[in-house]
């Protein structure tokens, strides 16, 4: 994920010295909110970066996907739904392995 993310500061600082149309600006807003979901759980210091990114090309930051992200993220930003979003998807992780594990006993 981190060769993703320096593909990113590419094509930002490209962007700075060639010029940031609104396509561009949304593709690195795009790309930095994918990889900022990956770093969130595993590296913190790295969703700080992508998040600092994200910042500055679009200062009130909502994610477009999933949906369920997006309206949280509306009501309490994004950085704290992200919280409730690993909860959920650890949670998940959980029931799906406890599901697979019952089924596999079973046969």
């Amino acid at each position: 994920m981190q060769h993703c993310f320096d593909v990113y500061e590419r094509v930002y600082r490209f962007s700075e010295d060639y010029g940031r149309s609104d396509e561009r600006r949304q593709a690195l807003v795009d790309g930095y909110g994918w990889v900022a979901r990956y770093f969130f759980e595993y590296d913190k210091v790295a969703f700080d970066r992508c998040m600092d990114r994200i910042e500055y090309l679009e200062p009130r930051y909502v994610p477009r996907e999933p949906r369920s992200l997006r309206l949280i993220s509306k009501l309490i930003g994004y950085r704290a739904a992200e919280h409730i979003a690993l909860r959920y998807r650890r949670m998940k992780q959980l029931m799906v392995g406890g599901l697979r594990g019952k089924a596999h006993r079973r046969s």
